[in-house]
């Protein structure tokens, strides 16, 4: 079993907040640093519970953030799309002036 100190290191590794843990454990921000300050004492089924807060909430803000980052890849993507079919547009408005202006003069000849 890890000692609190050892707990609490554990904890903000992993950049969790104790209202992270607390959360994810149903209990309040104040009972994790009571815990890891040891002025609380804790059973073994809470010990357990902990450890299992920050691998299930470490892992689920990861994902989130894998999940983030593909949707803003996916955006970046779209935008640079938009981008190139607006110069597509441009390229094809200009051509057609160039075409109407040609069609004009061999009309005018």
């Amino acid at each position: 079993m890890l000692s609190p100190e050892r707990m609490k290191f554990l904890r903000q590794l992993h950049n969790l907040s104790q209202k992270d843990i607390g959360d994810y454990m149903g209990v309040s921000k104040n009972y994790i640093s009571q815990i890891e300050n040891r002025k609380h004492t804790f059973s073994h089924e809470q010990y357990e519970k902990y450890i299992n807060a920050i691998y299930a909430v470490s892992t689920a803000k990861k994902k989130q953030k894998e999940d983030t980052t593909a949707i803003l890849d996916d955006v970046k993507e779209v935008e640079q799309d938009n981008k190139d079919k607006e110069k597509v547009e441009k390229i094809e408005e200009i051509q057609g002036h160039e075409t109407d202006k040609n069609s004009s003069k061999k009309a005018n000849k």
